[in-house]
């Protein structure tokens, strides 16, 4: 009596045009809190920025890994190119490192130094909530 089945990979394909999509709009919003965060003087939306950047980056090394895990094995790479997952968390928390340290820079900056922030940030704000 023989097993017979079948794999349907058409997840990952909704998955990666998920992750694609996510990553158009959350980048996008970026750009967006990073000019209004310089226009406004506005650290939280700087900050905000900041973390939005980690994401898209994550979202993006995702879809590489995604590209990159799908080719084969081979021998000098027996487990594949799945490792490349482990690369891509590895570099999205040096930057998370990275954004943190800044904002904690600036953030003391301003206490000693507090500018002026315009109030139209909150529209940006409320756009990215």
């Amino acid at each position: 009596m023989g097993h017979n089945h079948s794999h349907d990979h058409g997840h990952h394909t909704n998955n990666k045009t998920a992750l694609l999509w996510s990553f158009i709009i959350i980048f996008g919003f970026m750009i967006v809190e990073v000019i209004g965060g310089f226009l406004t003087n506005s650290l939280a939306l700087l900050s905000d920025a900041g973390h939005m950047l980690s994401d898209a980056a994550a979202l993006g090394f995702s879809l590489l890994a995604f590209k990159i895990g799908e080719k084969s094995a081979s021998y000098s790479k027996t487990y594949g190119y799945k490792r490349f997952e482990i690369i891509a968390a590895f570099v999205n928390g040096i930057t998370l490192i990275a954004i943190s340290l800044y904002i904690y820079y600036e953030a003391y900056q301003r206490f000693l130094e507090p500018p002026n922030v315009s109030a139209s940030m909150m529209i940006i704000a409320l756009i990215g909530l």
